[in-house]
This record gives C-alpha cells, structure tokens and sequence, in this order.
C-alpha cells in the first residue's frame, strides 16, 4: 500500500514539472512568474536581502560539497554517507542535464547576486528538497522522541522552502524554475528512497 502511494506522489510530481515544462516552453508562465516575484519581493529590503543571501548559501555548491565529505567521514553504518553521496549526486547531474536540454535563459536585470547557467530547472530547489529531504527520511527513521522528530522535520522542511524562495528573491531563478525543481527533486527522492536499501 505505502509503494502504490510513493508511485502515485512520484506520477503527481512528475505531471506537475511537466506541465511546467510545457507552460515554459510555450511562453504561457509570465504570469505566474511575474506574480510570484512581485509577491516575494513585496518588502524588499537590505535586512530580508542579507537573510536571503545567507539562506541560498546552504545549498551551495561549497556547502553540498561539504555535507557530502562530512556524511562519507562521520555516517558509515549502513554506508549512510555512501546513500546521502549519491542522492545528492543523481539529484546534481539530473539537473545539469534538464539544463542543458531546456536552455532557459536565467532573469535579466533583477538578480541580487550572480549566477552563471541556466535557469531551468532551479538547482537550488532540487538539491535542497533532495537533501534535506533525505534527511527528514533518516530523522524520522531514529529511535528518538516524536517532538525531536517533529522539530528538525520542521525545521529541515523551513529551509527547503525557504531556499526555494530566496532564488525567486534573488532574481536568479524566476518563480516556474522552483516550482518545477521541487516537484521533480521530490519524485527524484520518493523513487531514490524505495531503492536506497539496496544500495551497497
């Protein structure tokens, strides 16, 4: 029963990028970008800006790169950090394919920090909700108290969020981009989690 609902979740999410991806490829999104970046940025300020630029970075190139060096040296029970190497590593190189094949140039004239590449799918979105979604699987995995489970659910599931939304933000990613790296990060998860076991 839980499998049919992981294959249907991953269906759902599958459908929601395609749609995405149709809407970009036939210039029908403007919209809803341009909405959703007006709303974001409705307060817009120096001190939103700074939280937003520290927020972005814990998805980071620099910052995977370490969680990524860290789970191999510290998370070796069950290859732990092995499974977290390549989740994070599938989740990257589907990206940079999807990037390559959909060439969506990134926003013009309202970014707030640089960023080279493509725009289609969002790295950020995948990664985060890749990682920190792994995480929350693990956590929720341990024999530890519900509340501590509750708590760092929440608290990893606020980050995966708001890493979404510093990149409409930051003007490097419009609006369409999150939305369609998460939804295909999360079917990328769901599928990488009913086959994990099997790794190693």
């Amino acid at each position: 029963m839980k499998k049919k609902t992981n294959l249907i979740l991953i269906l759902i999410s599958l459908l929601i990028f395609i749609t995405f991806a149709i809407l970009i490829k036939t210039n029908n999104i403007s919209y809803f970008d341009n909405t959703i970046y007006n709303l974001v940025t409705t307060y817009k300020n120096d001190y939103i800006t700074i939280f937003f630029k520290t927020i972005t970075f814990f998805c980071s190139s620099y910052f995977l790169i370490s969680i990524i060096i860290i789970s191999l040296l510290t998370l070796k029970r069950d290859k732990i950090g092995i499974k977290i190497t390549i989740n994070i590593i599938i989740c990257v190189l589907l990206n940079t394919l999807l990037k390559a094949l959909f060439k969506r140039p990134r926003p013009v004239g309202i970014y707030l920090i640089k960023e080279n590449g493509f725009s289609f799918p969002s790295g950020h979105s995948m990664a985060s909700l890749s990682c920190y979604g792994f995480f929350i699987h693990l956590i929720n995995k341990k024999d530890i108290s519900k509340f501590k489970k509750l708590l760092l659910t929440i608290i990893l599931s606020l980050i995966i969020i708001l890493i979404g939304i510093s990149r409409i933000y930051l003007g490097v990613h419009y609006a369409s981009d999150v939305m369609a790296g998460f939804a295909l990060s999360f079917a990328h998860l769901m599928t990488y989690l009913l086959y994990y076991k099997k790794i190693g």
